[in-house]
């Protein structure tokens, strides 16, 4: 997770991280959300203007890995993730990839 941080303004790493991470069993989020800054991270990555598409795309799909975890989603839907995510659909209704 320290890579993805770490990526800068390489934001091609940081979508192959992203994509990569979608694929991570879902018992491994709960430490990942502990121990990294996961919500956070999320939050720079889902607001609109902030960062690519592709890269907005790829975290929503995390997103939705992450919640496959009971524990994970109770603590996703009492953060600031939900309102952000709202956001995002809101603003990116017209994008088929997106929605």
């Amino acid at each position: 997770m320290g890579l993805a941080y770490d990526c800068g303004e390489n934001t091609d790493l940081l979508l192959e991280l992203l994509g990569t991470l979608v694929y991570l069993p879902t018992d491994a989020w709960e430490v990942m959300i502990a121990e990294c800054d996961m919500l956070e991270f999320l939050s720079n990555n889902l607001q609109n203007g902030y960062a690519e598409d592709d890269i907005m795309l790829e975290s929503v799909m995390l997103v939705g890995t992450i919640t496959r975890n009971d524990n994970c989603a109770s603590q996703i839907a009492e953060s600031y993730l939900i309102k952000l995510l709202q956001d995002l659909l809101g603003a990116k209704q017209e994008d088929d990839e997106m929605v």
